[in-house]
């Protein structure tokens, strides 16, 4: 199965990507940044070259998670085109702001000022009708893993 996983800033992509300890799965933001040197480059960059080549590869894989903040509609095309289906991690706004105030305080950096702009793309994606599942991103880490692990394995 292939899977790409969409959801805001704070939805918990990277802490579920990193419970799942799989082989399996692409986290895009850490792959652009290995593809980039070790550092996150301007967003032509990201946007035009980098990102193509992650997806890319993991269109090329049998069975592949892709975690994922932010997807242009074509490009969320493009992935279901090659047989992806869409999770979307679903989290209250109000939860997601006290995530990024909490992420805020321990690691100095926030998304806050991207919060709309992403709660708008989700809305496309729904709008679109290109998600094809939808998983409660409020509960536990271990409980969210088990529910993607069980969809990639389907």
């Amino acid at each position: 199965m292939r899977l790409f996983v969409l959801g805001a800033p704070c939805s918990g992509k990277s802490t579920i990507a990193s419970a799942l300890r799989d082989d399996a799965v692409i986290d895009v933001d850490d792959e652009i940044v290995r593809l980039h040197g070790g550092t996150w480059p301007d967003i032509d960059t990201k946007n035009e070259k980098l990102l193509p080549l992650v997806l890319e590869a993991a269109a090329g894989r049998v069975r592949v998670l892709v975690f994922n903040s932010y997807m242009p509609l074509e490009r969320t095309r493009w992935l279901k085109a090659r047989g992806f289906e869409v999770v979307l991690l679903d989290v209250p706004v109000d939860e997601l702001r006290r995530r990024d105030a909490l992420r805020f305080e321990a690691e100095g950096w926030t998304n806050r000022a991207w919060f709309d702009w992403h709660q708008k793309v989700i809305g496309e994606h729904l709008d679109a009708d290109l998600v094809d599942h939808l998983i409660d991103g409020n509960r536990p880490t271990a409980v969210v893993a088990a529910d993607l692990r069980r969809l990639l394995d389907d």
